[in-house]
């Protein structure tokens, strides 16, 4: 069982950090806040946010300040910002080359955000990546823990450099 106190103290950190903002009307609710529990017996803040949005969204993002594209094969990975000499390229390591391609297109998606992050500091980017499960993975997350781990470090990088990130 997880302390009483851990979701309004979760909340309330997401408040300090300006993730979130406290509304003074009553919003329609589709789905309810879920605390998971891992092993070591450490809580979790779940908010699943699928349906909030009902309407499509524009897919591309014609007014982004950087268009980024990356790839990724077996033997390596690359990424590039369009309109700049800024290039990523990475070999994989000998344990990376056995992993799926799903989760190979992804990791390039991390390094390249990584590699320009301080290029794309404050800014918005439409991403480009040859892997529809990537673009879903960045928007949704994932069950699969190691590529749920990739999509948060994604979202880390964005949210502790300001970028927003657009995936295509």
């Amino acid at each position: 069982m997880y302390d009483s106190n851990f979701v309004g103290k979760a909340i309330q950190d997401l408040l300090d950090a300006y993730l979130i903002r406290e509304k003074s009307n009553a919003l329609f609710v589709v789905n309810p806040l879920m605390v998971s529990i891992s092993q070591s017996g450490k809580g979790h803040l779940i908010l699943d946010l699928r349906h909030v949005h009902k309407q499509p969204v524009a897919v591309l993002r014609e007014n982004s300040d950087f268009k980024e594209f990356t790839d990724a094969s077996d033997g390596a990975a690359g990424g590039f910002v369009a309109n700049s000499d800024y290039t990523m390229h990475n070999q994989r390591l000998q344990h990376e080359v056995i992993k799926s391609s799903t989760w190979r297109e992804l990791k390039a998606v991390e390094l390249s955000i990584e590699s320009f992050k301080h290029l794309l500091s404050n800014s918005s980017v439409s991403f480009f990546a040859d892997n529809q499960n990537v673009v879903g993975i960045i928007q949704k997350g994932s069950k699969v823990p190691e590529l749920h781990t990739l999509a948060l470090s994604i979202f880390n990088i964005c949210v502790s450099f300001n970028i927003s990130l657009y995936p295509q």
